[in-house]
Order: structure tokens, then sequence, then C-alpha cells
């Protein structure tokens, strides 16, 4: 953690580059919104690997998938999604080849870190809201979902303020907050599109004060039932700073990764994330929004006209 810490107080005190690989390409136009081109780095945080939670079978338990994916395949909901195009990199009218390359070679990388030790489920957070987390939760699913073979759980876990329903044109419920309240089993809140690559799992009703529910047992059981069925789980999470959901989900994952907007967020705010997440495993800061130009000056401001999906 101290060492993410000085790598980014370095970079913003100008005494050597900002601690990034260029992931960058060039912009693309995409309806309303241009999205821009990402970066990111990955630093070591030596922190030991968060146990997976071990199932707690009680009689309320949600009922199980007999005969594994096949059983989930025929339960499930299958929807023909419509991506929004603001969001989606690899799909729409116009997909951005140079987009579509950088969330390649982030999956690259997971599976490097993967190939030394455990990772399958994944959190995505930010440090405020407006960073880009759904944005990059999803793409990557869809980068890893496009490999053939490859099936991705993506769980909306932002009950305050779900965004992936809405941007995959998929149903908003029953979701994980009906879960948690034992008002749907599993296999009712998770949808798949006719391919059967990329499954989601969404919010469901908002909650005021999801936290408690998030900490449960029910949780817990879930994320153990659905995991062997699944290549990778990612959870796109609520913002580290505004709330502490994150820090709760996190336990449930072997590794996690911070979204943050270049020229936008600052490197307090950056430094008090990586903070509340120092007893979590780390594996790295996904820099959004940088133009090449501002790899080396990642810290510095700057005004933006665009706003990126958040």
């Amino acid at each position: 953690m101290s060492r993410i810490h000085e790598a980014l107080k370095r970079a913003r005190q100008g005494q050597e580059p900002a601690p990034l690989v260029d992931l960058g390409g060039a912009p693309v136009s995409s309806g309303r919104n241009e999205v821009r081109s990402e970066a990111a780095s990955w630093l070591n945080a030596n922190l030991s690997p968060v146990s997976a939670p071990t199932p707690v079978p009680t009689p309320q338990s949600p009922i199980s998938f007999g005969a594994g994916l096949t059983d989930l395949w025929d339960r499930c909901t299958k929807r023909t999604w419509k991506f929004d195009p603001a969001y989606s990199a690899f799909s729409g009218s116009n997909p951005s080849v140079e987009i579509a390359e950088q969330f390649r070679k982030l999956r690259s990388r997971l599976y490097e870190i993967r190939g030394s030790e455990p990772l399958q489920k994944l959190l995505v957070t930010s440090t405020i809201p407006g960073e880009g987390k759904t944005f990059v939760a999803l793409n990557l699913a869809l980068a890893i979902a496009r490999q053939q073979g490859r099936r991705v759980l993506l769980v909306d876990a932002d009950l305050r303020a779900p965004k992936l329903a809405s941007t995959l044109g998929a149903q908003n419920g029953p979701g994980l907050s009906e879960f948690l309240c034992g008002a749907a089993d599993e296999a009712a809140i998770i949808q798949t599109d006719p391919e059967g690559s990329l499954f989601l799992i969404p919010a469901g009703n908002m909650l005021s004060n999801p936290t408690e529910l998030l900490g449960s047992e029910r949780l817990q059981w879930l994320f153990n039932r659905m995991s062997p069925h699944f290549d990778w789980v990612i959870v796109d999470a609520p913002p580290v700073l505004p709330v502490s959901d994150s820090g709760v989900l996190a336990g449930y994952c072997e590794g996690v990764m911070v979204v943050v907007r270049a020229g936008s967020t600052s490197y307090d705010a950056v430094g008090s994330a990586l903070n509340e997440l120092r007893t979590k495993k780390l594996l790295g800061v996904v820099l959004n929004r940088a133009e090449q130009s501002e790899i080396y000056e990642a810290y510095s401001y700057y005004a933006k006209e665009e706003a990126l999906p958040a």
C-alpha cells in the first residue's frame, strides 16, 4: 500500500513519471458521448490474498443448481440485450478497435496474475462516483466473454446507484437485492444472452442502506455457489469513499481494482481510497480517460468537456 501511495505522490510532484502502462488509443465517438482511451498500472501491494469464505447452508438458503451449468442455463432468464453504445467498446454501430484492444491487454494482465495466485472473483470500484467503474467492469467482462469457452458472471453490487442493467439493456429485477432479502432464489436473478457466455445478476430494487445485507451469510453463500460455474466473477461495487459497501464486498473477492479518472480525481482522494482498502488484495489502479500525452502527467488537472460513463 505504501508503495502505491508513494508512487502516486512522486508522480504528482513531478519527481518521476506516473507509474502507468500506456494502454492508450485514439478517441472514438459513440452517440452523445466520446469514450476516450484507457490506461492502467499494476502495482504490487504485497498483501495476503483474501481467503474464500466458507458456504453456510441454512434452512433459508436458496436452492442450488444440481446439474451445474446445464441446470443454470435451463433455469436462468435469457434475453437479447441492447447495449448502450456509449458504454461498450465491443458492440454497436461504431465499436472502438483501439479501446477494445486496451481491455484485451487488461484481460491479459489479469491472467498473468492468475497464473501465480488465486484470482477468480474480482471487485471493480472507484474512489468517488463518476470515474468509470461500470464502464471498466462491463468491458472487461465483454473482453473475457469473447474468448472461446469462457463464461463470465457480472454482478451489479452497487445497490444504491445501479447502472449495469440499463447499460446492457437488461431487466433490473429481480436482482441481488431481492435475493438478499429472501424474495428470490439464485435462478430467478440470473440473466444471460443467447450465446451464454456473459451472465448478469442485476442489482434489483435500490436500497437506502444495503451494507448489512451485503455482509450477510446469504451473499457469501451465493458467491461460493456461483463461482464454480464461471471462469470469472466480476463485481461492480459502489465507490470507496462515500460508503463502506466496497470494503465489505472486497472480503468475498480475491482481487480489487480501483478506477481513477485522470485529470479529475484528487491525489488525496485516491490515497484515502487506497488506504480504505489496505487490508484487501489490491491488484492495481486503472487510470481512466487518460490521453497518451497525459500518461506522464497523470495527476495534473485538465478541464474535460465530455462526461465519461460512470
